[in-house]
Order: structure tokens, then C-alpha cells, then sequence
């Protein structure tokens, strides 16, 4: 749901102001302080997208064509689903 709903902000004009915060967050985004740091929905978003082997301005340039996005999405989501079955 994280990666559908990144997908759709990252289509929405750029005068919208969730494009605008998440373009603010990713262009802000640096290492916190030691500890354990709470994780930001853009950092969540991060690791969701490395479990797919992808990277986040490979997703935002991807997620503008939203068949494909949706494809690739729901492709990361099955591949996450037979991995987790383990060997047989």
C-alpha cells in the first residue's frame, strides 16, 4: 500500500502540496543522529523499494507511467510471496 500510494503522489502535479512535502522530504533526507531513529514514511518507502531491487528516483521516473508501475509493483509483491514460501 506504502509503494501504491508513493506511486500516486509522485503523479500528482507538482503544484499538489503532498508532491510538494514528499519532494521537500526526499530532497532533505540525511543520516539522523545515533540510535534507533523512528523511520519516516520515506525511509519505509526506501526499504520497500530495495526489497524490490530498486531505487527511489528509479521508482519516481517509473511510477509516471502508471500501468507499468502497477505491473511492476504487483510483480515486486508476488517475487516478496514466493520467496517467503521458502524451499519446497
Amino acid at each position: 500500500a506504502r509503494l501504491r500510494t508513493f506511486g500516486h503522489i509522485v503523479r500528482m502535479k507538482q503544484h499538489r502540496f503532498p508532491h510538494q512535502v514528499l519532494m521537500q522530504a526526499l530532497s532533505n533526507y540525511r543520516r539522523a543522529k545515533p540510535g534507533r531513529p523512528k523511520a519516516s514514511w520515506v525511509a519505509c518507502v526506501k526499504s520497500d523499494l530495495a526489497c524490490r531491487n530498486s531505487g527511489i528516483f528509479t521508482a519516481q521516473q517509473v511510477a509516471q507511467n502508471k500501468a507499468k508501475y502497477k505491473r511492476t509493483i504487483v510483480q515486486g509483491i508476488a517475487d516478496k510471496d514466493d520467496n517467503m514460501d521458502g524451499p519446497e
